[in-house]
């Protein structure tokens, strides 16, 4: 394989990548919400030592309590993303924001309400991929038309 059928490939790649994204979010965003309540949150402080990314980082835990239907589930995710922090203090600071006992709006699926988030997914990764795929693809495309 050439380098031009390769990032070709990873062009396609991408703007595949892109559209599921895509489909997800705006699946996610047709969810059903109900209020729940926070029953634990904390963060973890983690290290990674391997090459560019080296130092420390943390990662969010948050459970929560809502009822579908009369019944009662226990969420953990607080995104469809998962996530980390760079600053102890942002995550400090994110982490105040869900004491537990505090009331919060939990998204949840109405097929499969086990699946439920605090934050719904934007938009935005979906159309980063799209775009650095797309670029990629004319890039290697006028590459290979000036040859």
């Amino acid at each position: 394989m050439n380098a031009s059928t390769a990032f070709l490939l990873v062009a396609a790649l991408l703007i595949a990548l892109g559209a599921w994204l895509q489909f997800r979010t705006k699946k996610m965003h047709r969810w059903a919400s109900t209020q729940g309540d926070i029953t634990a949150s904390s963060f973890e402080e983690r290290k990674h030592q391997e090459g560019f990314f080296s130092g420390r980082y943390y990662k969010p835990h948050v459970s929560y309590q809502y009822t579908v239907d009369g019944k009662t589930y226990t969420g953990k995710k607080f995104s469809s993303q998962n996530f980390t922090i760079g600053l102890k203090e942002e995550a400090q600071e994110i982490m105040a924001k869900f004491p537990p006992g505090k009331k919060v709006m939990v998204y949840y699926d109405p097929d499969e309400p086990t699946q439920s988030v605090l934050s719904l997914p934007n938009h935005v990764a979906a159309h980063v991929f799209q775009i650095a795929g797309g670029a990629l693809g004319l890039i290697t495309l006028a590459v290979l038309i000036g040859k």
